[in-house]
């Protein structure tokens, strides 16, 4: 950079050339805004700080802050973020009335030092040294001031790192939770998969015994009817058979006439009136066995209707609802069993007096044949045994009945366990699915929180950067002695000496540095204003509307921001 002094009668102006671009300055006023010296200065005090982005990424902030209250909102970290945006309001605040106070101070310094060199190009070195004095006083005050901001930005960096620090602890445990709750889906899952094959083998298992049951009610039953009939045929036979041997040896010895006899009436269809009696007696005994097991079984029937209309499954003649609608008992009315029990009393009042007659015709017909007692004895003792042996097996069939009966009533309150279980295992499942989604939003939430306050943090170091810079570079002005040391030097020489050394271009040169450094100030305090009350404004704005706003006001004022947010990142990536 090439300077030239040229002197005029109240001034000097001094022309600069750098790589063939020059410019002229008057020592009457300060360097022009984009002057070479003075973009050379605001590098020297910014360093590689980027002015309009810094102040863009400051204005970025607020976005960045509110968006992060809005996606914390439901954590207990959300009041450390409005903590952190109401501070970021007080940096602003207090940094907007510093950076006023230094665009003044600046103002006042270049002033001071356009009027100094007037007197030092007249020669009156006392009266430029007096002006010039309260520069460095100003660059000093605004050294502490600087560090006053370096430290609250220093503590604001703190405060977004600790936020920060808390909102990734949320972050982790609720990943944590969601791992742990996912966990228990599939858990879940795996115990209703088990209780659906449960469910299905309940069914499975009912239906069979309720075929059983079915069974054993109609094709069995007839089954061993029949075959009841069968024995009882077989019985009268044998019995029959029994008779005419056993008379036949009891009454005669030899016996040969009444077999013959016995064999010719059975030729002819003709039999004797012992025989006939004998028949008839062997019968009697028969039909009252037979009578004996319908009561049985009209008894047994009884008690099957009494237990249907207990209450278990009928309340005021409707049908409850644990009432089998397989069982064709159970949906009948209640006024059905009652005339169908009523039927069978009428039964077995009618069989009791059948059998009352039968036992009155025994009566006759053992007098008949009291001759033959011991035989008729045991025909009756041998009728009645297996009478027994077959009604043995109609309770045992009975048992049978009962058994598969229970066994499908206990399945099927197994099975109304095991829906009831199934529908909270799957009701609990749901939640557990939704708790999952709201924590798989929540955790997308502090992804979101983590990044805003990462980014705000690089932010607020490139501001605390930016103000140690103002810090160091307003030190150097006020430790710079070079100009004054000039002047006092040149205090003792004659006046015309004195004019003539401060149009030289080794004085000028430092001077007019000098004077730019102060316009490079001026011109970042001033860019910093403007962008500051912008940035205070909207901040104070959003905040507001965030905490007088509902959640899902909130997520749409932060869907905005970060919309707006979006463009603009969208923009400077186009730019770079």
């Amino acid at each position: 950079m090439k300077y030239e002094i040229i002197p005029k009668e109240e001034t000097v102006v001094v022309k600069i050339d750098e790589d063939g671009i020059v410019e002229s300055f008057d020592m009457t006023e300060p360097p022009a805004e984009g002057s070479l010296l003075v973009e050379k200065s605001k590098k020297d005090v910014l360093g590689e700080i980027n002015l309009v982005k810094m102040l863009t990424n400051l204005d970025n902030c607020v976005d960045l802050l509110q968006i992060t209250f809005n996606a914390v909102d439901g954590f207990s970290v959300q009041s450390k973020v409005q903590t952190l945006s109401n501070n970021f309001i007080d940096a602003m605040n207090k940094s907007n009335a510093t950076a006023l106070e230094f665009k003044l101070a600046t103002e006042n310094a270049m002033e001071a030092y356009i009027n100094a060199y007037a007197y030092l190009f007249s020669g009156e070195t006392e009266i430029a040294m007096e002006l010039l004095k309260d520069t460095k006083s100003d660059a000093a005050r605004m050294v502490k001031k600087a560090e006053e901001l370096v430290c609250i930005y220093d503590k604001l960096t703190t405060d977004t790192n600790g936020a920060l620090t808390e909102v990734m602890k949320e972050r982790a445990e609720d990943e944590k939770k969601r791992e742990e709750t996912n966990s228990m889906i599939k858990e879940l899952e795996g115990s209703i998969r088990a209780m659906e094959e449960l469910k299905q083998n309940l069914r499975k298992d009912i239906e069979q015994f309720e075929a059983d049951y079915k069974k054993l009610q109609e094709r069995e039953m007839k089954q061993e009817e029949r075959a009841y009939d069968l024995q009882l045929a077989s019985m009268i036979i044998g019995a029959v058979n029994g008779i005419f041997g056993v008379a036949t040896d009891g009454i005669m010895n030899g016996g040969r006439d009444e077999r013959d006899q016995a064999e010719t009436a059975s030729e002819t269809g003709e039999v004797s009136v012992e025989v006939q009696t004998k028949r008839e007696y062997t019968n009697n005994i028969n039909e009252q066995e037979a009578k004996k097991l319908a009561i049985h079984k009209a008894e047994t029937r009884i008690e099957k209707l009494d237990e249907l209309l207990d209450g278990q499954y009928y309340i005021g003649g409707a049908n409850h609802e644990s009432a089998d609608p397989t069982d064709v008992d159970t949906q009948k009315t209640d006024e059905e069993l009652r005339q169908e029990k009523q039927a069978k009393v009428d039964e077995i009042g009618k069989l009791n007096n059948e059998l009352s007659t039968l036992k009155g015709q025994e009566q006759a017909l053992s007098n008949t044949l009291s001759g033959l007692g011991l035989v008729m004895d045991k025909v009756a003792e041998d009728t009645r045994n297996n009478a027994r042996e077959i009604r043995k097996v109609a309770d045992s069939l009975a048992e049978r009945m009962d058994v598969i009966s229970k066994k499908r009533d206990d399945l099927k309150q197994q099975e109304r366990e095991n829906l009831v279980k199934l529908a909270e295992n799957t009701a609990k499942m749901q939640n557990m699915v939704m708790d999952a989604n709201s924590l798989e939003s929540a955790i997308q939430c502090l992804v979101i929180a983590v990044g805003c306050l990462r980014r705000v943090l690089a932010y607020l170091q490139e501001i605390k950067l930016f103000w140690m810079n103002i810090e160091t570079f307003c030190d150097n002005l006020a430790a710079n002695d070079n100009i004054t040391k000039l002047i006092t030097i040149q205090s003792g020489k004659e006046p015309e000496q004195r004019a003539a050394y401060f149009k030289t271009r080794l004085f000028v040169q430092g001077y007019i540095g000098v004077i730019a450094k102060w316009k490079a100030l001026h011109v970042i305090f001033a860019e910093y204003l403007v962008a500051l009350s912008t940035v205070s404004t909207r901040m104070s704005q959003t905040l507001e509307q965030s905490l007088s706003a509902d959640r899902k006001e909130q997520w749409k004022l932060a869907t905005q921001l970060a919309g707006n947010l979006k463009e603009k990142l969208n923009v400077e990536l186009a730019e770079q």
